[in-house]
This record gives C-alpha cells, sequence and structure tokens, in this order.
C-alpha cells in the first residue's frame, strides 16, 4: 500500500473515482485523453463525417493534445505536427490519413513510457494540499488512456483499490502504470464462455457455433475442466471473446447473450436460447459463476423518487415525461439502440423549430446547463463541508446564508486566499478544482467544451448508425458510457427545476448561456449564485 498519503495516493485515489459505477456524475470521467482524441480523428476520415465535425474533432485533438502533460517538448510538436492541417483533405487513403495514422500507432506504443517518464518528475509524496499539480488533469489523462487502451472501469477501479488496500509492497502511481502497461504489451487473449442449455429450443446442426448439441457441449466442457463434473444441459453456448482483460471479456461476454435473447425474442418463432443463469470461463477460476450485467451506465435520476415517491407515479410535464421515456429505454437496450433514444432526449428538452440542419450545436445548450450544474454543486459542496467541519467566522457566515449567498460568498473567500476544510481524498481534488476556477474564468469555457464535446461525439455516433450504417462507431460504448451520466444529471436537474418553475427546460439552457457570457465578459463567478434561482433560497 502507498506509505504516506501524497501526491501519487491522491492521483490514484482519483482515477478510481473517475470510473467509479456508482459515483456522482460530476465525479466522473467525461474527459477525453490524447490517445482518445487522435483515434478519433482517424476514425472520421472513413466515417462520411461532415466537414465541420472534421474540423471540430482536429481542433479538439490539438487542444487535448497541447494540455497533456505527459507529452512536452519535441515530442508534442511531432504529434501536432502530424494533425491534418485541412480537414476537407483528410479522407482515407490520403497522404495526411496515412501521415497521422503512423503517429497515433507510435503514440499508442509509447504513451506508457511517456507517463512513467512524467510521473518520475512528481514527488509522490508531496503533499496533495500544498502541490502544485494538477491531480485532477493527470488523473483523468491516465483513466482516458487506460479506457481508450481497451482496460474496462470494473478492471481500472480494482487495480487502483489494489495498490491502495490491498498491496503487500510499497505502491506508486508510477507502479499502477507500469501494471498497466504490462497488461497491455502482453496483448489481449481469448476467453472462452460455455454457458448450458436447459431446454433443446429446436436448435438442431444446422444452428451451428455457437450452439453446440448436448453430445457436443460435454466433450467441450471436458476439455476446458477435466475435473469438473459437467452440469445438467440439453447442449449449449460456446462463445470466445478477445480482450485485454477479464472484466473487458465479460461485458463483451453479456452483450453478445443480450444480442441473442432480443433476436429470439423479435424472431416470434420457437426457437428460444433458454440457458441458466451461470457459466464457466477459460481462463478463470475453473468454478460456476452467476450471470450478472455487463458494466453498463447505472442512470440516477434521484428527483424522481423524492418527496415521497410521489414523481414516480404521477405524470411530468410533456417534454420531462419524453425525456423519461427517451432516456429510461437506453436502459437495457443495445448500444447501438441507446445511442439513438439518448441523443433523442437531448433534442426533446433542448432543440426548436430554428435548429434543422445544426442539431450538433444543441449539445451547446446542454453543455451550459451541465457548466452551471458542475461548478454550482462543487462550490456548495465545499461549503457545506467548511460548515459541517469547522467552527470559524466563515463558517459562522455560511450558517445564516441561503445556496446562493453561500456560492457568492464561498468564490469571494477562495478568491483572496481563504482557505476550506475539505476534508481527504475527493475533498482535496474538489478544493484544488475550485480554486481553479475561481482564479480563472477562461477555465470554465473549458469545462463548457468539454461537456459539448461529449454530447457532440454522442450525436456522431448516433448519425453513423442511422445515416452511415456504421455497426459500431469508433468508442461507442464509451461515448454512451460518458454521455449517459450526463444525460441522467441533465434529467435530474429539469426535473428539480419543475419543481418550482413551469419554465422549460430550453429556457433554464438559455439562462445559463447568459451568466456564462457574463462571465466571459468580465464579471465574477459569483454570478452563477443565481443559477438556480428559487430553488437556492
Amino acid at each position: 500500500m502507498f506509505e504516506d498519503d501524497g501526491v501519487g495516493k491522491a492521483i490514484t485515489q482519483r482515477i478510481a473515482a473517475l470510473v467509479a459505477a456508482d459515483g456522482e456524475w460530476r465525479d466522473n470521467l467525461w474527459r477525453v485523453g490524447t490517445l482518445g482524441a487522435l483515434e478519433e480523428c482517424l476514425s472520421l476520415a472513413g466515417s462520411g463525417a461532415s466537414l465541420a465535425r472534421k474540423q471540430y474533432v482536429i481542433s479538439t485533438a490539438r487542444r487535448v493534445t497541447e494540455q497533456d502533460p505527459a507529452i512536452t517538448g519535441k515530442r508534442r510538436g511531432q504529434i501536432l505536427g502530424s494533425l491534418p492541417k485541412k480537414a476537407d483533405a483528410f479522407s482515407l487513403g490520403s497522404s495526411s490519413y496515412f501521415i497521422m495514422k503512423h503517429e497515433v500507432e507510435s503514440v499508442r506504443v509509447d504513451y506508457f513510457d511517456l507517463w512513467e517518464s512524467h510521473i518520475e518528475s512528481i514527488d509522490e509524496s508531496e503533499d496533495p494540499k500544498k502541490t502544485r499539480v494538477d491531480i485532477n488533469s493527470i488523473a483523468g489523462y491516465i483513466a482516458a488512456a487506460l479506457r481508450t487502451y481497451g482496460f474496462s472501469d470494473r478492471w481500472i477501479a480494482k487495480t487502483c483499490s489494489y495498490y491502495l488496500n490491498h498491496s503487500s509492497g510499497r505502491s506508486s502511481l508510477r507502479a499502477l502504470i507500469g501494471k498497466a502497461s504490462e497488461v497491455f504489451t502482453n496483448g489481449a487473449g481469448i476467453y472462452t464462455y460455455l454457458i448450458p442449455l436447459i431446454r433443446r429450443a429446436a436448435f438442431d446442426y444446422r444452428s451451428g457455433p455457437p450452439w453446440l448439441s448436448k453430445e457436443e457441449f460435454s466433450v467441450r466442457f471436458a476439455e476446458y475442466f477435466p475435473e469438473i463434473e459437467p452440469p445438467d444441459h440439453v447442449g449449449g453456448l460456446v462463445l470466445q471473446i478477445t480482450a485485454l482483460e477479464k472484466h473487458s471479456a465479460y461485458d463483451l461476454f453479456v452483450r453478445e447473450l443480450s444480442s441473442a435473447a432480443m433476436r429470439s425474442r423479435i424472431g416470434a418463432g420457437k426457437r428460444t436460447p433458454d440457458f441458466s443463469d451461470t457459466y464457466w470461463v477459460d481462463p478463470g477460476d475453473k468454478c460456476e459463476m452467476q450471470i450478472t450485467s455487463a458494466d453498463t451506465p447505472r442512470l440516477m435520476v434521484r428527483s424522481l423518487d423524492s418527496e415521497g415517491g410521489k414523481h414516480l407515479l404521477q405524470p411530468l410535464t410533456p417534454e420531462l415525461e419524453a425525456a423519461v421515456d427517451l432516456l429510461g429505454s437506453s436502459d437495457g437496450t443495445s448500444s447501438r439502440a441507446a445511442c439513438i433514444t439518448s441523443w433523442a432526449m437531448v433534442e426533446t428538452l433542448f432543440a426548436d423549430s430554428t435548429d434543422f440542419g445544426s442539431l450538433a450545436d444543441i449539445a451547446d445548450r446542454a453543455a451550459d446547463l451541465l457548466t452551471c450544474m458542475y461548478v454550482t454543486d462543487l462550490l456548495l459542496g465545499l461549503a457545506n463541508g467548511h460548515l459541517r467541519a469547522a467552527h470559524d467566522e466563515f463558517s459562522h457566515k455560511l450558517s445564516s446564508a441561503t445556496p446562493g449567498q453561500r456560492f457568492a460568498f464561498t468564490v469571494e473567500h477562495l478568491a483572496i486566499g481563504g482557505e476550506l476544510m475539505a476534508g481527504e481524498e475527493q475533498g482535496t481534488v474538489a478544493l484544488q478544482e475550485a480554486k481553479r476556477l475561481v482564479s480563472n474564468s477562461r477555465y470554465v469555457h473549458t469545462l463548457r467544451n468539454e461537456f459539448s464535446e461529449s454530447l457532440r461525439r454522442l450525436y456522431d455516433a448516433r448519425n453513423q448508425i442511422v445515416h452511415a450504417g456504421i455497426l459500431e462507431p469508433y468508442a461507442m460504448h464509451t461515448t454512451l458510457l460518458v454521455a449517459s451520466k450526463l444525460l441522467a444529471a441533465i434529467l435530474d436537474e429539469a426535473i428539480r427545476s419543475s419543481f418550482y418553475s413551469e419554465e422549460p427546460t430550453a429556457l433554464l439552457a438559455a439562462k445559463c448561456r447568459w451568466l456564462l457570457n457574463r462571465i466571459e465578459g468580465g464579471t465574477d463567478l459569483a454570478v452563477l449564485g443565481s443559477f438556480r434561482g428559487s430553488a437556492s433560497g
């Protein structure tokens, strides 16, 4: 485990929080890393994307690369130099495409080494409360890279937990990066899943793999598990999944089972694969395992379960009812279908009759709302934490203030160099993030762009599925994972707002744009204290 509560431990804790399945939306990872941004550029060359979309993604890749703390000097210049100069000339087979392809392949090979070199320059034992190291930024770039390499969120969280809580040796951030590099270098492996069928369901020799007859399944089971008595069965399925690690393999396995169940359901025939809720996997623990859900986005719209649960039973406004239906239908369906219905929710809440031909721009409206939500919740969370933990003049001032006033007081307090009792682990990161927002108004604009980018990726995936016939757009599952968290947060805010106001969500987003315009014009960040209006009183 870590021997001290230094920067290395704080970054590892932050990485774990960014990928936590049950974490708050504002603590989860929505940023894209350098490798992901570069690979996204390559993917657009053959996607049929518009010129505007290509230029937007290229610009994003440039910004993300420029801010990557592990890529500096000539290496950064080389990567930036490989980005297409003209988006209209960037297509499959073009010279600019091949130049960038070589560079991206080089980055994929070198990126772990770049991070290990950067971490060597950091004093991992330094006090996180005094450091100038940007904990949130480093954790975000590392977590995003691990996702891009093919690691599941579950693997990332469990590996962080191992080094934080269970390792018998001395833990370090560098050891974590080294472990991920080792797994990636070893390459993807084949995971073989055996699922017994409990009813024959009219499958026969014409069905072919992955279905196996009773005799074939028994033989295959004995090949993989010679010391285990085969379970009762009338045949079975054998699925072979190629993945970097077992948690990613399991998620792919569950998706294949779900697809088979969906096909048999709409096939309306007599062949329904009736399998038990258990499986065996090699390599694995050589024992019967229980089938659970894949590592899919968990939608949390807590406002529906407020006020005694009445909103679970009573109708909302028409736009919110439609939004709940659309986002709710994405839970439990295929990623392709979920991309389409999730984006439809965005249109339902934010689009108007003038948006035809520029629907991607409505992601900016959702991003305006998310930015105000994020900044407000971050600073109010710190203010409330200080109020509970401290007994000083500032906590006394906070105790008699409304939420909107607390926000403004906290901005003013941090602006003059005041400190807050933020608690350990994520409190330190939150305070560092809040100080950055207060001292640099341009960071608010950066946040807004990052939120917009996340939702524009959802729109692009939806377009590729619906209009270009692309079966699996680049990083589709990660795009949906990120967007689902953000959209659930938007819906939660919209429903809570409806308790106090009859204004539509689009009008709330317009208010957010007005407030952000004021900040960009030089107004103090404290102006966001009025974001929630009477709901903050």
